[in-house]
């Protein structure tokens, strides 16, 4: 099951004047959930979860681009995605014989991670623009080593250390994605986009654990290969515009599941295939304060994901999760608005 999420975002555009005046623009954003600013966790390979839609929308993120046009049937564009990564060491000191903790101390640092993007678009005609961008992958490393220090005899102290307690979460793949826009007139604008998703490089998501004792190795993880492909995702788009102030839209896309069959005991990621349906629609109010006649926008969007059911048929009878099914749907709410000064 999936929790619901609430969340805001804002942004701002802002063009760049002298002797880049109507050809540089610098754009800044941030995405802030109202429940959670972040959470850091993890999930057990093989116990059945959803890898894609773990706590994804429970982080703090910050975006930063910059967009220049070359020619005025060319422009190009860099940015980043900023996220926080978290890592830490914790110690102990433990009296055995008195049975009681002698010291503690924990640090915590967090810093950020970026992923940058770039991106050109090509417009030939008024009506035709072509576009390719690249998105980088992001994962997130969090990390907190654990020593506990307990004294022996003769001032001897034995040391128990988990030196690798670590995890890698919030992964997203490298992107690369094609696009073309037609303004196919009478109001109506049309898109369509391939993207390449490089799930192949996909984490292990559980938590790594390396357990010593005076540096001699007792027990631990190792990352498990997920054996991911990658998959390409068609959209489409489609925009009609009533008069100047009324846009309609409507959109859908595919994206066929990364993950394997999950068929051995070692591995229960259970994400299926996603049939993703979207609709809204724009009002620009501009002329309803007629005291200031600036250019103001209503955006209103409404997404569907539905996710159809996958069988998972374990070959082992003595597999304790035991052969299952996973399926569902999603539904996101969106409202906003917008303004040129």
């Amino acid at each position: 099951e999936i929790s619901n999420l609430s969340a805001i975002g804002s942004g701002t555009s802002i063009p760049v004047g002298g002797i880049f005046a109507r050809r540089l623009a610098v754009g800044f954003g941030i995405y802030l959930p109202l429940d959670k600013l972040v959470t850091i966790g993890s999930i057990a390979v093989n116990e059945p979860d959803f890898y894609q839609y773990h706590d994804f929308g429970q982080r703090l993120a910050l975006y930063a681009a910059a967009a220049y046009e070359i020619l005025p049937s060319l422009s190009v564009g860099i940015g980043a995605e900023i996220l926080a990564s978290a890592e830490g060491p914790a110690s102990l000191g433990i009296d055995a014989e008195r049975f009681e903790i002698t010291s503690r101390r924990l640090e915590f640092d967090v810093f950020p991670r970026a992923a940058p993007t770039a991106g050109i678009q090509f417009r030939p005609f008024s009506s035709l623009s072509f576009g390719l961008s690249f998105r980088s992958e992001m994962v997130l490393d969090f990390s907190l080593p654990i020593t506990v220090v307990i004294p022996g005899e003769g001032g001897e102290e034995v040391v128990l250390e988990a030196f690798d307690n670590s995890a890698r979460t919030f992964f997203t793949p490298n992107q690369v994605t094609f696009g073309i826009g037609y303004a196919a007139g009478g109001g109506w604008l049309l898109a369509a986009d391939l993207v390449w998703m490089d799930w192949s490089r996909a984490y292990d998501p559980g938590v790594m654990v390396q357990l010593t004792l005076d540096d001699t190795f007792i027990i631990g993880t190792e990352e498990e290969e997920l054996g991911f492909h990658d998959i390409v995702v068609p959209r489409i788009g489609v925009e009609y515009t009533f008069g100047e102030h009324l846009a309609l839209r409507a959109g859908y896309q595919f994206q066929a599941s990364p993950v394997p069959d999950q068929t051995t005991p070692d591995s229960n990621l259970i994400d299926p295939d996603k049939h993703i349906f979207s609709g809204g629609m724009a009002l620009s109010l501009a002329e309803v304060f007629c005291w200031k006649p600036i250019p103001f926008t209503i955006d209103l969007a409404f997404q569907y994901q539905y996710l159809p059911e996958r069988v998972t048929n374990k070959t082992d009878p003595e597999d304790p999760i035991g052969s299952y099914s996973a399926g569902g749907d999603l539904t996101t709410f969106s409202i906003s608005a917008r303004t040129r000064f």
